[in-house]
């Protein structure tokens, strides 16, 4: 696959920031639910969220460097509607499990909506890594609702998710930096089409 526009390397640079900063997101609630959010997990975490939120900016100012193509309405349209779809599944979840008095299942349920709308996503933009993503993050979550003790449910389905996001967030950047480096003059001369392999 070659590089030929700043869409291709912007939605990597976006990849990293949204999937190394919610996986930040999820351990911080993993540390919070079992009390071990110390000082030093804290900086640990901070330092891994600057990390990856200075390579996702790094690929967003490269994707400045290349021409832009056309925008899809049709697919925009579709990754509003899949959000749309996860955000009320999300909020339907935890009105019904609090009706219930099953606000300890919030957060497994919540992952595995969470873990499903990668999938559809990962079809729109042709990228299978996000559709192992979703389908890792699904089973994850439907595991641990099953077989984890309530006390410990939140905490544990908490840190697997947020190292699962950690591990996708890494596996976009190993992509994306294997473009820049097969790139030859990117830095040089801006339209010059990068090879990326998938």
């Amino acid at each position: 696959m070659k590089i030929e526009s700043a869409n291709q390397i912007r939605s990597r640079g976006i990849g990293v920031l949204v999937l190394g900063l919610f996986g930040t997101l999820w351990i911080l609630l993993a540390l919070l639910e079992c009390q071990r959010a110390t000082p030093g997990n804290l900086i640990f975490l901070t330092a891994c969220a600057l990390a990856f939120s200075g390579v996702g900016i790094w690929l967003l100012r490269l994707a400045g460097r290349l021409p832009r193509g056309p925008e899809d309405p049709a697919r925009s349209r579709a990754f509003l509607r899949i959000n749309a779809i996860t955000w009320t599944a999300a909020i339907a979840a935890n009105l019904l499990l609090h009706g219930l008095k099953r606000d300890v299942d919030f957060l497994p349920v919540l992952a595995i909506i969470v873990g499903l709308h990668f999938i559809p996503l990962g079809r729109l933009f042709a990228n299978i890594p996000q559709i192992g993503t979703g389908i890792f993050m699904t089973f994850w979550a439907v595991i641990t609702l099953f077989f984890v003790p309530a006390e410990h449910l939140p905490s544990i389905v908490c840190f697997g998710c947020g190292l699962i996001l950690w591990q996708s967030a890494t596996i976009t950047l190993a992509v994306a930096w294997q473009a820049a480096r097969e790139s030859g003059g990117l830095l040089l001369s801006p339209t010059q089409p990068i090879s990326l392999s998938e």
